[in-house]
């Protein structure tokens, strides 16, 4: 019994990180999720069918991985997203290890401000650089 509630905890998670993939699903629904998996489970005191055990156990793990995946989230930097396709220059930290590859080296820089001919604006982004070798 304990392995097929091993299953319902992967396949509830694995479903609520899949929902999740696919439609902006927000928190609320997830702790209505996990709160249905707490009702069953305590329905499942009164009534000791393992149907409902696995149903609950998976409830809540669904809503667990929907919270899995919506805290995952990226969110773009507002001053960069409305700065696409122009010509702009960043100030920043090269925060790990250079990546040498066959045509160029990637660099991951910690950005700071930005400048856009004489004006400043401070940033909070991380940036993958490629550059030539």
């Amino acid at each position: 019994m304990s392995g097929n509630i091993v299953g319902a905890v992967c396949i509830g998670f694995l479903f609520g990180v899949l929902l999740r993939s696919f439609a902006f699903i927000a928190w609320p629904v997830a702790l209505f999720c996990a709160f249905v998996g707490v009702l069953a489970l305590i329905y499942f005191f009164f009534d000791k069918r393992t149907t409902i055990l696995f149903v609950g156990v998976a409830c809540i793990a669904c809503g667990g991985g929907i919270l899995r995946m919506d805290a995952a989230r990226l969110v773009a930097d507002p001053v960069l997203q409305e700065r696409l396709n122009e010509k702009v220059s960043l100030v920043g930290m090269v925060t790990a290890e250079p990546d040498v590859r066959e045509h160029g080296v990637r660099l991951h820089v910690e950005a700071s401000q930005l400048f856009q001919g004489s004006t400043t604006v401070p940033v909070a982004a991380r940036v993958l650089v490629v550059a030539p070798l």
